[in-house]
């Protein structure tokens, strides 16, 4: 999205100064938050930059905390912030969020849908994995996935999701379950952000 020159800012409205990816994600969190008269308090827990996707810019992979809702969430989200000229600047973001608690079991999951998106799906795949080693968090969280993964008769339905590029994806807000195909959840994560989740195998029982 086009982020305006600082002159053009208003409450609620996308416009200051240039910001570095960690920098950004918490404070477009916070403008898209008070729209809805909430306060999203982003908090960055890791952070490890990345080569940029596009020129005059800086990019990161982000493991950052905030509300939505009323209720706290934790998401690892890829961050590019660039400079467009006279004063604009570009943000894109794409994450994996889930509520706090149910965050370590939906990451594995959520990962093989998210490096599926990829615009480069090779190099993303692999900047995804070197950022996701580098942090303590997911680096734990997706060891122990490795660790104790069970071949049971969802994990096989899972896989058959997998090969057909359909998941079960939950609306926060009412609870409602949908299957739906990759780039449809990709454009609900995109309007909707931390509204909708991947739910767990686990879960799907």
């Amino acid at each position: 999205m086009p982020i305006g020159p600082p002159q053009f800012s208003s409450p609620g409205s996308l416009a200051a100064p240039y910001m570095p990816p960690a920098e950004a994600y918490v404070w477009v969190s916070e403008v898209v938050a008070g729209r809805t008269g909430g306060s999203a308090q982003a908090r960055i827990v890791e952070m490890v930059p990345t080569p940029p996707l596009t020129q005059n810019a800086r990019a990161a992979y982000l493991l950052a905390d905030q509300l939505a809702q009323g209720r706290r969430y934790r998401s690892f989200a890829l961050v590019n912030t660039a400079l467009l000229g006279n004063g604009y600047w570009q943000y894109y973001m794409t994450l994996l969020t889930a509520p706090v608690e149910i965050f370590p079991p939906a990451l594995p999951l959520m990962t093989e849908v998210w490096q599926s998106w990829s615009i480069s799906q090779g190099e993303m795949n692999r900047r995804t994995a070197q950022a996701m080693l580098t942090m303590q968090e997911t680096n734990r969280i997706m060891q122990s996935t490795v660790e104790g993964r069970r071949t049971t008769e969802w994990h096989q339905r899972l896989t058959g999701m997998t090969l057909q590029g359909r998941w079960v994806i939950e609306d926060t807000t009412t609870g409602q379950r949908m299957e739906r195909s990759q780039q449809e959840i990709n454009a609900l994560f995109e309007r909707f952000p931390g509204r909708y989740r991947v739910v767990p195998s686990d879960q799907l029982k």
